[in-house]
Protein backbone atom coordinates (compact mmCIF):
# COMPACT_ATOMS: atom_id res chain seq x y z
CA UNK A 1 0.00 0.00 0.00
CA UNK A 2 1.38 3.52 -0.94
CA UNK A 3 1.52 5.83 1.52
CA UNK A 4 0.76 9.69 0.76
CA UNK A 5 3.49 11.61 0.65
CA UNK A 6 4.09 14.37 3.31
CA UNK A 7 3.99 18.40 2.35
CA UNK A 8 7.26 20.18 3.14
CA UNK A 9 7.13 23.88 3.77
CA UNK A 10 10.17 25.64 2.53
CA UNK A 11 10.47 28.92 4.94
CA UNK A 12 13.34 31.15 4.49
CA UNK A 13 14.45 34.80 3.45
CA UNK A 14 14.80 35.67 0.35
CA UNK A 15 19.10 36.34 0.98
CA UNK A 16 18.91 32.65 1.91
CA UNK A 17 17.68 30.75 -1.30
CA UNK A 18 20.83 28.89 -2.08
CA UNK A 19 20.87 27.55 0.87
CA UNK A 20 17.29 26.48 0.58
CA UNK A 21 18.13 24.91 -3.11
CA UNK A 22 21.31 23.12 -1.00
CA UNK A 23 18.44 21.80 1.52
CA UNK A 24 16.53 20.87 -1.38
CA UNK A 25 18.88 18.33 -3.22
CA UNK A 26 19.77 17.23 -0.18
CA UNK A 27 16.22 15.51 0.30
CA UNK A 28 16.26 14.38 -3.22
CA UNK A 29 15.74 10.40 -2.51
CA UNK A 30 13.05 11.61 0.05
CA UNK A 31 11.16 13.08 -3.52
CA UNK A 32 11.86 10.34 -5.92
CA UNK A 33 10.81 7.66 -3.50
CA UNK A 34 7.13 9.52 -3.34
CA UNK A 35 7.61 10.11 0.31
CA UNK A 36 7.40 13.74 0.34
CA UNK A 37 6.38 16.60 -2.01
CA UNK A 38 7.87 19.97 -1.52
CA UNK A 39 6.64 23.74 -1.85
CA UNK A 40 8.90 27.09 -1.48
CA UNK A 41 7.33 30.77 -3.15
CA UNK A 42 9.55 30.27 -6.43
CA UNK A 43 7.10 27.54 -7.16
CA UNK A 44 3.95 30.17 -7.36
CA UNK A 45 3.57 31.22 -11.08
CA UNK A 46 4.35 34.82 -11.59
CA UNK A 47 1.13 36.65 -11.32
CA UNK A 48 -0.38 34.28 -9.16
CA UNK A 49 -2.66 35.06 -6.32
CA UNK A 50 0.92 34.40 -4.11
CA UNK A 51 -0.08 35.33 -0.58
CA UNK A 52 -3.22 33.04 -1.08
CA UNK A 53 -1.38 30.20 -2.35
CA UNK A 54 1.69 30.29 0.05
CA UNK A 55 -1.16 30.32 3.23
CA UNK A 56 -2.97 27.52 1.46
CA UNK A 57 0.54 25.87 1.06
CA UNK A 58 1.49 26.84 4.50
CA UNK A 59 -1.91 25.56 6.27
CA UNK A 60 -1.54 22.14 4.53
CA UNK A 61 2.21 21.29 5.44
CA UNK A 62 3.13 18.51 7.48
CA UNK A 63 6.20 19.58 7.95
CA UNK A 64 7.61 22.66 8.01
CA UNK A 65 11.36 23.39 7.32
CA UNK A 66 12.47 26.32 8.73
CA UNK A 67 16.09 27.92 7.45
CA UNK A 68 16.71 31.03 10.21
CA UNK A 69 19.64 33.53 9.29
CA UNK A 70 19.86 37.06 10.40
CA UNK A 71 18.09 37.53 7.28
CA UNK A 72 15.17 35.94 7.87
CA UNK A 73 14.61 37.08 11.47
CA UNK A 74 15.01 40.34 10.65
CA UNK A 75 11.84 40.53 8.71
CA UNK A 76 8.03 40.99 10.39
CA UNK A 77 6.95 38.78 7.93
CA UNK A 78 8.77 36.02 8.81
CA UNK A 79 8.44 36.65 12.35
CA UNK A 80 4.58 36.07 12.02
CA UNK A 81 5.72 33.24 9.78
CA UNK A 82 7.76 31.67 12.92
CA UNK A 83 4.66 32.60 15.17
CA UNK A 84 1.98 30.49 12.86
CA UNK A 85 4.07 27.87 12.41
CA UNK A 86 4.63 27.35 16.35
CA UNK A 87 1.01 27.68 16.38
CA UNK A 88 0.50 24.52 13.85
CA UNK A 89 3.22 22.25 15.90
CA UNK A 90 1.95 22.83 19.30
CA UNK A 91 -1.61 21.74 17.83
CA UNK A 92 -0.17 18.80 16.99
CA UNK A 93 -0.86 19.87 13.03
CA UNK A 94 2.79 20.00 11.68
CA UNK A 95 6.44 19.16 12.89
CA UNK A 96 8.17 22.32 12.46
CA UNK A 97 11.87 21.70 12.49
CA UNK A 98 14.31 25.21 12.52
CA UNK A 99 17.28 24.95 11.20
CA UNK A 100 19.77 27.95 12.60
CA UNK A 101 22.08 29.78 10.08
CA UNK A 102 25.01 31.62 11.34
CA UNK A 103 27.61 33.00 8.95
CA UNK A 104 31.31 33.46 10.16
CA UNK A 105 32.51 37.38 10.15
CA UNK A 106 34.81 36.77 7.42
CA UNK A 107 31.83 35.68 5.21
CA UNK A 108 34.57 32.54 4.50
CA UNK A 109 32.07 29.67 6.05
CA UNK A 110 28.71 29.01 7.46
CA UNK A 111 27.86 27.09 10.82
CA UNK A 112 24.20 25.51 11.24
CA UNK A 113 22.25 23.02 13.48
CA UNK A 114 18.79 22.15 14.07
CA UNK A 115 17.00 22.69 17.67
CA UNK A 116 15.49 19.86 20.07
CA UNK A 117 14.52 17.36 17.75
CA UNK A 118 14.95 13.89 19.30
CA UNK A 119 14.99 12.45 15.43
CA UNK A 120 17.58 14.49 13.89
CA UNK A 121 21.45 13.91 14.64
CA UNK A 122 22.86 15.92 17.48
CA UNK A 123 25.81 17.95 15.82
CA UNK A 124 26.75 21.28 14.05
CA UNK A 125 27.91 21.37 10.98
CA UNK A 126 30.44 24.19 9.42
CA UNK A 127 29.70 24.65 5.44
CA UNK A 128 32.51 26.33 2.86
CA UNK A 129 30.51 29.15 1.71
CA UNK A 130 32.00 29.52 -1.40
CA UNK A 131 31.16 26.25 -2.70
CA UNK A 132 28.46 24.72 -0.01
CA UNK A 133 30.34 21.33 0.67
CA UNK A 134 30.72 20.84 3.92
CA UNK A 135 33.79 21.40 5.92
CA UNK A 136 33.47 20.34 9.19
CA UNK A 137 31.09 18.21 11.45
CA UNK A 138 30.93 18.41 14.86
CA UNK A 139 29.05 15.20 16.40
CA UNK A 140 28.28 16.40 20.04
CA UNK A 141 27.50 13.12 20.92
CA UNK A 142 30.79 11.60 20.03
CA UNK A 143 32.36 14.50 21.57
CA UNK A 144 30.79 13.05 24.83
CA UNK A 145 28.55 15.90 25.36
CA UNK A 146 25.58 15.29 27.79
CA UNK A 147 23.85 18.67 26.51
CA UNK A 148 20.89 17.95 24.76
CA UNK A 149 20.27 19.02 20.88
CA UNK A 150 21.88 22.32 20.08
CA UNK A 151 19.88 25.46 20.42
CA UNK A 152 21.74 28.27 18.64
CA UNK A 153 25.23 28.46 16.87
CA UNK A 154 27.35 31.45 16.42
CA UNK A 155 31.08 32.48 15.68
CA UNK A 156 33.76 34.38 17.39
CA UNK A 157 34.45 37.90 15.63
CA UNK A 158 37.65 36.62 14.49
CA UNK A 159 35.75 33.42 12.88
CA UNK A 160 38.10 31.27 14.41
CA UNK A 161 35.73 29.85 16.94
CA UNK A 162 32.18 28.45 17.40
CA UNK A 163 29.79 28.48 20.35
CA UNK A 164 27.45 25.84 20.60
CA UNK A 165 24.16 26.21 23.13
CA UNK A 166 21.76 23.86 23.75
CA UNK A 167 18.37 23.94 26.04
CA UNK A 168 19.85 22.38 28.82
CA UNK A 169 21.45 25.94 29.20
CA UNK A 170 25.01 24.89 28.61
CA UNK A 171 27.28 26.30 25.90
CA UNK A 172 30.24 24.68 24.15
CA UNK A 173 33.02 26.74 22.36
CA UNK A 174 35.08 25.21 19.42
CA UNK A 175 37.74 25.81 17.67
CA UNK A 176 37.69 24.07 14.28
Amino acid sequence: MQRTPLTVFYAHADEDEEWRQRLENHLFSLRQEGKIVEWHRHKTAPGAHQEHIRNEQFAQAAIILMLISPDFLASQEHWNEMQQAWERHVAGDACVIPILLAWSPDGQRIASTNMSLSFLEEAVHIWNANDGRRWLKINLRAALIKSSSPGGVAWSPDSTRIASASLDKTVHVWQP
